[in-house]
C-alpha cells in the first residue's frame, strides 16, 4: 500500500510544477519590458506607472535606465520630481506595450510648474491677501470717520452694507448714516457762520470802497431776515438797511461830485489863444501870419468869457450842491430836490 501511496504523490508534484511552469510562460507571453532612461535632470524623480510608483531615477545619466514589467496594451507613464505639495517637474508619456516586445522611453524633465494643490494654496493666500487689505482699509476709513471725515464715512457706510473688510451690518450702516446727517449739518453751518462773519467783517470795514460795502451790507440784511450763520433778526436787518440807504446815498453824492468835478475840468478860460500855436504849427504857418491872427483868437475868446463864465459857476454850484446837500441827489423826487430845481 506504501508504493501506490508515494507513486501518487511524486505525481500530484509534478503536476503543480508543470501547472506553476505553464502558468509562468503563458504571463511571459502577456507582459513586455519597458526601459526608462533617467537623463536630464531626473535624479530622485519618481517613476509612475498609471498612476502608481514603480521605480525611482536615484540617478541621471545617457545610460542611467529603470527595467519595469508591464502588461500588454495601453499605459501612463510619468516621471515627478515634487518640490513640496505646491511644485513639481513633471514629464508624461503614453505608451502601448505589445506582448513580448520591450520598450524604451528617455524621459527629461521640463521647468518646475505649479501643481493643482499649488493653484488652490496662491488663490487662498491671495484672498487673504486681499481680505486683510480691505480689514486695514475698514479700520483707516473707520478712526477718520469717527473724526468726522465725510469720505471715510460713506466708504463705512458701503462696508457695512456690502461686508467689505467688516462683517456686514445694516443696523450699523443706519447709524452711520445718521450720523453722516449729523456731520453734514455741522459742516454747514459752520460754513455758513464763518460766511457770515467775513460778510459783517467786510460790512463793518473802512477800508473798503463804497461798492465793496455796499455788497456786503445786501448779503448781510440777507443773512439776518433768513437766519444763514447767525440767529435771524429783524431788528439787525432793519439797522444795517438804513446804513446800506446811507452808503447808496453817499455813492449818488460821489458820482454826482465827481462828474461835477469833471465838468468843471472841462472850462477852459481863453481856448481859442490856448491852441492858436498848435493850430498855426499844424497848419505850417509862420510866425507872421500867427502874430496877425492872434488878435482874432483873442476876441473870440473875450466874446466868448460870459459863456465861459457861466459853465464854471455852473460846476461851482453843482460841486456844493453834491457836498452840501446829498439827499438832493440820493432823491431827486423828494420835496427838497424840487425846491433846488
Amino acid at each position: 500500500m506504501e508504493i501506490p501511496m508515494r507513486s501518487h504523490s511524486l505525481f500530484s508534484l509534478l503536476t503543480l510544477v508543470i501547472s506553476l511552469t505553464c502558468v509562468s510562460a503563458v504571463q511571459a507571453a502577456e507582459e513586455s519590458l519597458l526601459a526608462v532612461y533617467c537623463q536630464k535632470d531626473t535624479t530622485g524623480a519618481d517613476i509612475l506607472l498609471d498612476g502608481k510608483v514603480v521605480a525611482t531615477c536615484d540617478q541621471e545619466g545617457p545610460r542611467v535606465r529603470k527595467i519595469v514589467m508591464i502588461s500588454a496594451g495601453a499605459h501612463t507613464l510619468d516621471v515627478v520630481k515634487t518640490y513640496g505639495k505646491e511644485y513639481e517637474q513633471r514629464f508624461t508619456s503614453q505608451i502601448n506595450a505589445v506582448a513580448g516586445q520591450p520598450l524604451q522611453v528617455r524621459a527629461s524633465l521640463p521647468p518646475k510648474t505649479i501643481t493643482e494643490y499649488g493653484r488652490q494654496m496662491a488663490a487662498k493666500r491671495e484672498q487673504e491677501a486681499r481680505l486683510a487689505a480691505e480689514k486695514e482699509l475698514f479700520e483707516h476709513h473707520l478712526a477718520l470717520a469717527r473724526k468726522g471725515n465725510i469720505k471715510s464715512i460713506n466708504s463705512v457706510i458701503a462696508a457695512y452694507r456690502t461686508g467689505t473688510g467688516t462683517e456686514a451690518s445694516p443696523e450699523k450702516a443706519n447709524e452711520w448714516r445718521e450720523q453722516l446727517a449729523a456731520v453734514q449739518k455741522a459742516q454747514q453751518e459752520k460754513q455758513e457762520r464763518e460766511q457770515f462773519a467775513t460778510t459783517l467783517q467786510k460790512a463793518e470795514s473802512t477800508d473798503l470802497d463804497s461798492a465793496q460795502r455796499l455788497d456786503a451790507i445786501e448779503k448781510l440784511i440777507s443773512y439776518y431776515r433768513r437766519g444763514y450763520g447767525t440767529r435771524a433778526s429783524e431788528q439787525q436787518a432793519d439797522a444795517w438797511e438804513e446804513k446800506r440807504k446811507d452808503i447808496a446815498q453817499q455813492m449818488v453824492r460821489e458820482g454826482k461830485l465827481a462828474a461835477a468835478q469833471k465838468e468843471m475840468d472841462n472850462v477852459i478860460y481863453f481856448p481859442f489863444v490856448r491852441s492858436a500855436p498848435a493850430v498855426f504849427e499844424q497848419g505850417g504857418a509862420d510866425s507872421a501870419s500867427y502874430f496877425t491872427l492872434l488878435p482874432l483868437a483873442t476876441a473870440m475868446d473875450i466874446v466868448s468869457l460870459p459863456y465861459t463864465f457861466s459853465e464854471h459857476t455852473s460846476a461851482a454850484m453843482k460841486i456844493k450842491d453834491a457836498q452840501s446837500h446829498a439827499t438832493r441827489w440820493a432823491k431827486p423826487d423828494s420835496m427838497i430836490a424840487q425846491a433846488f430845481d
